[in-house]
């Protein structure tokens, strides 16, 4: 059964158990290489903008307005098209800020904004997902429908499909972060979708 698109934010408790969630996850390492998900472009080195990279051990993106670097991750459901169950969430972005999510099939490392892009270059489309805003904790939920939303939406090449990769990353607004440049990004999230 296909789920209605949607973009939503959660406050709570629950948000709490999905970061523990992903610190396990990341403890334990990659699932099987069928299907999986897996954080790209860590900001951890001199390649940080302005100096606002930072070594921790969950993957984000350069150190934000809030003193935090901004993750970008696999939220709950399934990898699976069929079951377009899959959520992305993000947390440690500033509260209300304007985000949009986007994904690509290419990556790369390059200094943007107050941040890195992880994804796009060498000519690749990038496609992005309806702009949304973070709660008042800085967490943004996209999905379940994410593929359905892919094909209603972008032309397609643009399409998810089973066996295919995405890399996936969110841009944020950030009028006073550290490099005074307004914006900022998560890390990036690379996705295998299973049939």
């Amino acid at each position: 059964m296909l789920h209605d698109p949607e973009v939503r934010s959660r406050n709570g408790a629950s948000g709490w158990f999905r970061v523990l969630r992903l610190l396990v996850f990341l403890a334990l390492g990659a699932p099987p290489a069928a299907a999986q998900a897996f954080p790209l472009c860590d900001c951890d080195g001199p390649d940080a903008p302005c100096g606002n990279g930072q070594p921790t051990a969950l993957p984000g993106g350069c150190l934000n307005s809030t003193g935090g670097k901004g993750v970008l991750h696999h939220m709950g459901g399934s990898l699976s098209v069929a079951s377009d169950d899959f959520v992305l969430g993000t947390h440690f972005l500033p509260p209300d800020a304007v985000t949009v999510v986007a994904m690509s099939q290419n990556d790369l490392r390059v200094p943007f904004g107050d941040g890195l892009r992880c994804i796009g270059g060498a000519g690749a489309a990038v496609y992005r997902f309806p702009i949304a805003m973070t709660d008042f904790n800085g967490r943004l939920e996209l999905g379940p429908g994410i593929a359905a939303l892919s094909a209603q939406r972008f032309p397609p090449a643009g399409h998810i499909a089973g066996g295919q990769t995405w890399n996936f990353q969110a841009l944020y607004r950030d009028p006073t972060g550290p490099c005074s440049r307004g914006v900022n990004l998560t890390n990036g999230l690379a996705v295998v979708f299973a049939p």
